[in-house]
């Protein structure tokens, strides 16, 4: 892992007498994007480049071409922030902490830009938010500010509000892919699988060569159920890039939704030796570890996780180390070992205070360990869930939620209430959770058959497993309410 603060100082110094006096912006008026201020063409050219392949989710590649606009202009702001999105981790914390120093003299677009990712990765989704409002009424005309407006909805489970501005963003620059792409996830997450289809469809005509528009297309059509088509999908995706690695992911969830489960873990291991970067090499470990757990198989699912941790330690990749703990939480609270379960949490807890996570990444931590532990403690029947749930409610008021743990607040009340023997006050709270919460969605199936409304469990459970979710949790929980029929 380079360090790229101290590679900005020597390239500064040996391109120091080179630098024209005044930067010039670089704007295309053919889409009036925001302008990119750096006086070297070649180091805007290989920012360009970067920042497509990012777009197009190949990170490696993406990183290696941002690099080099950074090496070729130290002082390009923008360049710096989208290396830390490209490169994550630690790196992510020190390219945007070098991009904020670099926005005095900036066009007010281009520095509310650069401005607006420091703030999300140092986790202030509320800033952040309102800098992506401030940049479309700056930049009203530039695709991207747009699309990135349909990006917040979507984010913020608000897919319908998402398709406006996304389709503004397409008719600025029709040759947008990424803007078909989440256009194509916007109805994916209304159900509209032929809507979703066709999106993706438009996405790899404008893209041939690249594997993310067949990754995608992959995952409408496993929601749709057409397993096979799907699997068809994520291997073309495989072929075009075999660094593409989670593509052998959708793989494996197309084969076990088909019925394929002991072909499963062969594919995730796959999406494991294709992954180039540590962090992605962490998360198909931990889709491994998941795999275990839904066969009931506890022993060889806390092995997989005690690899997890080793991996991530080696590679110092803290993030891992700390979900690694709360992963065996999990998986010990399920097999009835809440009490040792609690012990993970905390173990949890210092990893995350030991650890040097970006603002996101410890935002996040933060939620998941709040999460699971007023879970764990309400099952246990302790009284110290109503103070974790006071936790909560102070996260939920500091910190605007977006995704999957937007369900944090309802989760936690639920998980009281259901804790107190109020099913029906838990479903209340259950039914605010996020479609993609895929636990709560499971506990609201049995909070439904407790509070003795055995069609609402049924109907609960039926679209719960029609979801054909692309995520590890969301295959054991599937399997689960399986089961529990």
């Amino acid at each position: 892992m380079r360090h790229l603060a101290f590679l900005w100082v020597l390239v500064a110094t040996a391109c120091k007498e080179e630098a024209p006096p005044s930067p010039k912006p670089d704007a295309s008026p053919s889409v009036r994007e925001v302008p990119l201020t750096s006086p070297s063409p070649p180091a805007i050219e290989a920012f360009k480049r970067g920042r497509d392949l990012y777009e197009d989710a190949r990170p490696v590649e993406a990183a290696a071409e941002l690099r080099r606009a950074v090496e070729l202009d130290p002082r390009f702001a923008l360049a710096h922030a989208w290396l830390g999105l490209a490169l994550g981790g630690d790196e992510a914390r020190r390219e945007t902490d070098l991009a904020a120093g670099l926005t005095a003299g900036l066009p007010e677009a281009e520095r509310v830009d650069v401005e607006r990712m420091v703030a999300e990765e140092r986790g202030d989704l509320a800033r952040g938010r309102a800098l992506r409002k401030r940049l479309v009424e700056l930049a009203p005309d530039d695709w991207r500010a747009q699309e990135e407006l349909g990006l917040q909805a979507f984010n913020d489970e608000r897919p319908a509000d998402a398709i406006n501005p996304l389709k503004r963003a397409i008719a600025l620059n029709p040759t947008a892919g990424t803007a078909h792409n989440v256009l194509g996830y916007a109805y994916l997450y209304l159900g509209d699988y032929d809507g979703a289809i066709a999106a993706f469809k438009r996405y790899a005509e404008l893209k041939p060569a690249e594997p993310n528009p067949e990754d995608s297309l992959g995952e409408a059509l496993l929601g749709a159920g057409r397993f096979e088509e799907a699997e068809a999908a994520f291997r073309r995706a495989v072929a075009k890039s075999p660094a593409f690695w989670f593509a052998w992911v959708g793989v494996a969830d197309a084969r076990f939704f088909a019925g394929d489960a002991a072909h499963w873990r062969e594919a995730l291991a796959r999406a494991k030796e294709a992954a180039v970067r540590p962090y992605d090499k962490g998360e198909a470990q931990e889709a491994i570890a998941w795999s275990w757990l839904t066969e009931g198989k506890l022993a060889d699912a806390m092995k997989a996780l005690d690899v997890l941790q080793r991996e991530a330690e080696a590679q110092k990749v803290e993030w891992w180390v700390v979900v690694a703990e709360i992963d065996r939480a999990i998986f010990l609270s399920e097999n009835g070992q809440s009490a040792e379960a609690l012990k993970r949490l905390a173990a949890g807890d210092e990893a995350a205070a030991r650890a040097h996570l970006s603002g996101g990444l410890s935002a996040n931590a933060r939620r998941m360990l709040l999460y699971w532990r007023v879970w764990i403690e309400s099952r246990l029947g302790k009284a110290e869930a109503q103070k974790t749930l006071a936790a909560v409610e102070e996260e939920v008021k500091r910190m605007p939620p977006s995704g999957a743990l937007a369900s944090l607040g309802p989760f936690a009340r639920g998980a009281v209430a259901l804790g107190k023997g109020d099913a029906k006050g838990a479903v209340a709270q259950f039914e605010g959770c996020v479609a993609e919460d895929w636990f709560c969605r499971y506990q609201l199936v049995n909070a439904l058959a407790q509070a003795g409304d055995k069609a609402g469990s049924s109907a609960a459970r039926a679209k719960l497993a029609k979801a054909n979710g692309r995520h590890p949790l969301y295959v054991y929980v599937r399997t689960r309410a399986i089961a529990s029929k």
